[in-house]
């Protein structure tokens, strides 16, 4: 394995090799798969929706992710007013109520995290390897194993 421009790339050495040449580049942190599906809602919500009115308005700081529905609507009035999109009203909220369950998702991910954290992984749990070099990610998961096409492992 190795990292060049960014890119993790994997290599398949000679038996002989003891000690890849890169070793730096051969690191890689096996974590929990995490979630994504709210931050993927939030982020199509600000991509198609017209939340600020067509003004350059900058994207509100994130509500605590245990705010309740009362208090982000109080969040979203003084949004409104300070920005003057007082017609936005609903679109803030709905806006606010996507910031705040990607916030419930983060902190799930990072609880899951430090749960499993020291655990021993087994057949059939979903991971994630991360690649210390560049930081990307290869998923492997037990459907992939079973297509044909997936590369074996090996830790």
């Amino acid at each position: 394995a190795g990292s060049e421009d960014g890119v993790a790339w994997i290599e398949i050495l000679q038996n002989n090799v003891g000690v890849p040449p890169n070793v730096r580049d051969c690191l890689w942190q096996v974590q929990p798969a995490r979630h994504y599906v709210e931050d993927k809602k939030l982020k199509k919500f600000l991509k198609t929706s017209d939340w600020n009115g067509g003004k350059n308005i900058a994207v509100p700081d994130s509500p605590d992710k245990s705010a309740t529905d009362e208090h982000l609507e109080e969040m979203a009035e003084i949004f409104v007013q300070s920005n003057g999109v007082q017609e936005k009203i609903d679109t803030i909220i709905e806006l606010f109520e996507l910031m705040r369950a990607t916030a419930e998702e983060r902190h799930a991910n990072l609880t899951e995290q430090v749960r499993v954290r020291g655990k021993e992984i087994r057949y059939g749990n979903v991971c994630v390897l991360v690649h210390n070099a560049t930081g990307k990610l290869l998923t492997v998961t037990k459907q992939r194993a079973f297509d044909g096409t997936s590369k074996r492992v090996l830790l």
